[in-house]
């Protein structure tokens, strides 16, 4: 038996609360029953009306308002759709009804979602069953009422600006049932949410390409989610790390998304540390903030698949490229055209310098030499600058000690692919050795360094570290160690517990 539009609107009224009820419900006579969601809704309220707190009782009254309205509202737009069928009908009835038993539940915001998903998807929403599914495991999970809303908004916000095919959604839904069923704290879930909200719904004026590769890329996203969770047992702290990852890459569109996704599936097969996995996406999320990714982005994520347990991601840190940065700003002043020369990088690492120059004057760029006495350093090296190296050597690594190049004479020898020695005999533009601190005996490397020679140079005062033999205490006992005849910039860069020294100039 329904409950008539007028018991309704007597209802309403003995709430003394203005609005359009009656004619609303008016509307909703026929198939739809809304007798038992009014008994429910005003059980409920009842409750609430024996509380003497005179604000609770009035939000319960707008509440049971709004959730009426939006109710009769939502069935009068699923009843008018021929694709719903009277089972479907009745299966969103019963998943409302059963929301009504739980007060904190937002049931607007799930109806204002219903209507906005068939909207979206009109005669396609085939995976209803699994929507309403997904929605009563949020009810009876006792799920806090924030986080459902957020639930809510990200799906409103994704049908209204990607339109993901059902396949994706059942996705969606499984790999979300996944994260509640493992008890993640509430705000790790909602940051996986804003991170599938970062999607990015400007697809409205997107081309049908951009759509596609945003489907698949969800796809590949809700694929990597499920085998982390089943391979890698990360705490909440990592699976933060995570998301909050997706969220740079998402929005930048530039990183190799799918390369980093199919990356963390493979490393999860082996055990890794929790340090391991944080290093890696605060390493990539650097390369998005220093606008590095789209032309390393893809070599250094295989590059970590090559090299999991020797890569340091310190060679990312925010120390490490803000140094080389500035050193390089202040290069390209006093060195403003390098095309067709060579630069040499002593103690150059993995070769980052060489990433930045190319970065920032690609067509007035030589050549880049790397000398480290590290070959495993170097193979990583050459990986991670695999485009350069394939570009006629561009970056070429050298494994010798700094004390052992033969200065004078220009000459550097190189190693083929093939295992054969290439002599180079060229004198470079600039030595660079952003790594001063490291190097023992340095007034004996400092004497080899014929005169005119220009240099530029980083060390630091940070003792603590292992590996720095040869700190100094400031840019004056800098100054003295280097010995240049003519200085062209020192500046001093000041990081948390330590400075960074820069100097440029001619021996």
């Amino acid at each position: 038996m329904e409950i008539t539009p007028a018991e309704t609107s007597r209802k309403a009224a003995n709430l003394s609360q203005p609005g359009d009820l009656e004619g609303n419900v008016a509307h909703s006579a026929g198939d739809i029953l809304l007798e038992p969601i009014v008994d429910v809704l005003w059980s409920g309220l009842k409750e609430v009306k024996r509380v003497s707190d005179e604000g609770l009782i009035l939000e319960a009254k707008a509440r049971f308002l709004d959730d009426l309205v939006e109710y009769t509202q939502t069935c009068r737009y699923l009843s008018g759709l021929k694709s719903v069928s009277k089972e479907e009908l009745n299966d969103f009835f019963g998943l409302f009804l059963h929301l009504c038993s739980f007060p904190s539940f937002p049931k607007h915001e799930f109806l204002k979602t219903t209507h906005n998903l068939y909207e979206a998807y009109g005669e396609e929403l085939d995976w209803a069953s699994d929507y309403f599914s997904f929605v009563r495991m949020l009810a009876d999970k006792e799920i806090s009422e924030d986080l459902v809303t957020e639930a809510f908004k990200t799906m409103r916000q994704i049908a209204e600006g990607c339109a993901w095919p059902a396949e994706i959604w059942k996705d969606f839904f499984a790999t979300f049932r996944l994260l509640f069923t493992t008890k993640f704290e509430e705000s790790l879930a909602i940051e996986a949410f804003r991170a599938m909200r970062s999607l990015g719904s400007e697809s409205e004026d997107a081309s049908a390409a951009l759509q596609e590769f945003e489907k698949e890329l969800v796809a590949s996203t809700l694929h990597t989610v499920r085998v982390m969770r089943r391979e890698a047992s990360w705490p909440i702290s990592i699976w933060r790390d995570f998301f909050k990852t997706l969220s740079f890459l998402f929005v930048s569109k530039i990183m190799p998304i799918f390369e980093f996704l199919k990356a963390g599936r493979q490393l999860a097969q082996a055990v890794r540390g929790d340090d391991f996995w944080k290093e890696f996406f605060q390493a990539t999320r650097h390369l998005v903030q220093f606008d590095l990714a789209e032309q390393m982005g893809t070599e250094f994520v295989r590059t970590v698949k090559s090299y999991p347990d020797e890569i340091s991601f310190d060679f990312l840190s925010y120390g490490q490229i803000e140094s080389k940065r500035v050193l390089l700003e202040e290069l390209l002043v006093i060195l403003p055209d390098l095309s067709n020369k060579l630069v040499v990088l002593l103690g150059g690492w993995y070769g980052l310098f060489a990433q930045l120059l190319f970065q920032g004057k690609p067509e007035a760029t030589g050549r880049v030499l790397s000398v480290d006495i590290d070959e495993r350093a170097n193979l990583i090296a050459e990986k991670l600058n695999n485009r350069l190296v394939a570009d006629g050597w561009k970056f070429k690594t050298i494994t010798s000690d700094v004390h052992d190049i033969y200065y004078d004479e220009s000459l550097f020898f190189l190693k083929r692919s093939d295992g054969a020695t290439e002599e180079i005999c060229e004198r470079p533009e600039v030595y660079i050795n952003t790594s001063c601190e490291h190097i023992r005996n340095f007034g004996a490397w400092r004497d080899q360094i014929p005169e005119g020679t220009i240099l530029a140079l980083q060390s630091n005062n940070a003792f603590q570290f292992e590996g720095h033999v040869n700190c100094v205490e400031n840019i004056e006992q800098f100054k003295k160690q280097a010995r240049l005849s003519a200085i062209f910039c020192e500046r001093v860069i000041k990081f948390k517990g330590y400075e960074r020294f820069i100097l440029i100039g001619k021996t």
